[in-house]
């Protein structure tokens, strides 16, 4: 049970900080077309953040609760599938199906890339 208390607890302090990046940094606008800037924002720091914590869980022996608290929890409500997915979306709806690839390809790469380095840097 004390498991679910810890996802939950850091799943509603991650998505909290997600909201924060919505409300506090503006979306990209290039010509006509526009990034969502926060979703890719909270997507890559979510990724530098599971990159340390991976580093730490696999090197220093990070409790499995909080692995559950940062990881699955902070990480899983910071970061967002389902929102990117529905900007991509947008962006096919509006014509602009090659914006929605770019989109998707820097996410990836760059939530990869932090992932990486968050690992490699482990704090």
């Amino acid at each position: 049970m004390i498991q679910w208390v810890f996802v939950f607890i850091g799943g509603g302090l991650g998505s909290m900080a997600r909201f924060a990046c919505t409300k506090y940094i503006d979306t990209l606008k290039i010509g006509t077309s526009t990034i969502p800037l926060p979703t890719l924002i909270a997507n890559i720091l979510s990724c530098f953040i599971l990159g340390i914590l991976i580093n730490k869980y696999v090197h220093s022996g990070v409790s499995p609760d909080m692995r559950l608290l940062l990881a699955t929890g902070f990480c899983g409500g910071f970061s967002t599938f389902s929102t990117l997915s529905l900007e991509m979306f947008n962006m096919i709806e509006r014509g602009q199906p090659g914006l929605a690839f770019s989109y998707i390809a820097i996410s990836t790469l760059l939530g990869l890339a932090a992932l990486f380095t968050g690992y490699k840097i482990g704090f």
